[in-house]
């Protein structure tokens, strides 16, 4: 009986220490989209609403399905230029918008 309450002791420990250690903190995630790493050339950027927006573009596709419109925050907005190149970091989110994380301006 006594090594039944050791053994018992001991995996609730270790239960203990993996629910500690845990990344989940049991809330539900709010970004469960699809992150997505391109380079693109910004075709066009606008303003709607007091939501900013630039249009992607995949520079080495032809079609109009290559084009993406992302939201973006006025501080980032204002430093993008249009017919430009950038590495963008952005993920669709759960309603089919995409909005953007991080841009870095393409060197050529």
């Amino acid at each position: 009986m006594r090594i039944y309450l050791l053994k018992m002791a001991l995996f609730l420990s270790i239960c203990l220490l993996l629910d500690a250690c845990s990344l989940n903190d049991g809330t539900p995630a709010k970004n469960n989209g699809e992150a997505i790493v391109s380079n693109v050339t910004i075709a066009d950027k606008g303003e709607a609403d007091g939501q900013y927006w630039i249009m992607a573009a995949y520079p080495d596709r032809k079609k109009m399905k290559s084009v993406v419109t992302i939201t973006v925050d006025e501080k980032r907005w204002k430093t993008i230029q249009v017919h430009h190149k950038y590495t963008v970091h952005y993920a669709k989110q759960e309603d089919g918008s995409y909005s953007l994380y991080g841009i870095t301006p393409l060197t050529d």
